[in-house]
């Protein structure tokens, strides 16, 4: 992590009008030091991170509230990728809600096929993500494996991913006797496995800031099941299914819906593909970051 003194001497020269900060906390000193001591005229923080804010009582609550306001009077604009972080940043952070302003992720729409669907015999199912607790794997496979114990076999498996819980997922896989599932370790191209998926579930159980693999999943037109862990029933919002964190019996049973509705599949990958258009496309996000800019810099 880049200190003042190595932020400002990248600054030096420049002297911005408007630094963007992003995956740096709002709360970082070195970062709050640029605005304080005139290397950039204004300074925007783009909030993308994960995990649960703790709740704080008592005097700790009254101290980061200060802290809320002492940091506002120095930031320009905090800008979540969720109304989920948005809500913390006020509620928990303390942070002024009259800063803060959602703009959602983008993706590259054209970089992600969309291809026709016809009915297989076998459905795909499909993760891709780290293999670590917090993205939940465990609960897909302990649902895959009751899905097994109901004779629900009509369907595959597939895990793209490396992490440090790939061996404990393996043996778990293993000592169950759980079939049709495949660990295919790192893939080059998460897009192209989108595009071959007829269901892709996200099932975070820790607090996620946006959910980009989910929007990236109804770009290839796929089925999204999420959990709702965060921003994840945010960003599928009608177009997808959402079942409770850290639930399997929830997911076997959402699951088994899927795999027994083609058609509901393809209205579900069909809604999700036009949300991501009208939604979360990289244009929309650039246009509106570049809006807050023009506005910041010409209110002041």
């Amino acid at each position: 992590r880049a200190s003042a003194v190595e932020m400002k001497r990248k600054l030096c020269d420049y002297r911005p009008d408007i630094t963007q900060a992003s995956f740096i906390s709002s709360f970082t000193g070195a970062l709050l030091s640029l605005k304080r001591s005139g290397f950039t005229k204004r300074l925007v923080v783009n909030d993308h991170s994960s995990g649960e804010t703790p709740v704080r009582r008592g005097w700790k609550r009254l101290a980061f509230r200060f802290r809320g306001w002492w940091v506002g009077r120095t930031v320009d604009a905090i800008l979540p990728v969720s109304h989920a972080i948005a809500k913390r940043d006020i509620e928990q952070a303390f942070l002024p809600a009259k800063k803060v302003r959602v703009i959602h992720n983008g993706v590259r729409v054209d970089s992600f096929p969309n291809p026709p669907r016809p009915v297989r015999v076998i459905v795909r199912v499909v993760f891709a993500g780290q293999l670590i607790p917090e993205k939940g794997v465990m609960t897909l496979l302990q649902a895959h494996g009751r899905l097994q114990s109901s004779g629900i076999i009509k369907y595959e498996l597939l895990i793209a991913g490396k992490g440090t819980q790939e061996i404990e997922l393996k043996s778990h896989a293993e000592g169950r006797g759980l079939e049709r599932v495949q660990f295919l370790g790192h893939i080059d191209s998460v897009p192209e496995l989108f595009g071959s998926a007829d269901i892709v579930v996200i099932p975070s159980i820790w607090f996620e800031a946006f959910g980009l693999v989910a929007a990236e999943a109804m770009a290839c037109g796929a089925a999204c099941l999420v959990s709702d862990a965060g921003a994840l029933p945010e960003v599928v919002g009608d177009c997808g299914r959402v079942f409770p964190a850290g639930d399997d019996e929830s997911l076997s049973l959402r699951l088994r819906e899927l795999i027994d509705d083609p058609v509901e599949r393809q209205r579900l990958g069909t809604a999700g593909r036009s949300r991501v258009e009208r939604m979360f496309t990289l244009k929309h996000s650039v246009e509106a970051k570049v809006k807050v800019c023009e506005e910041i810099l010409g209110g002041k």
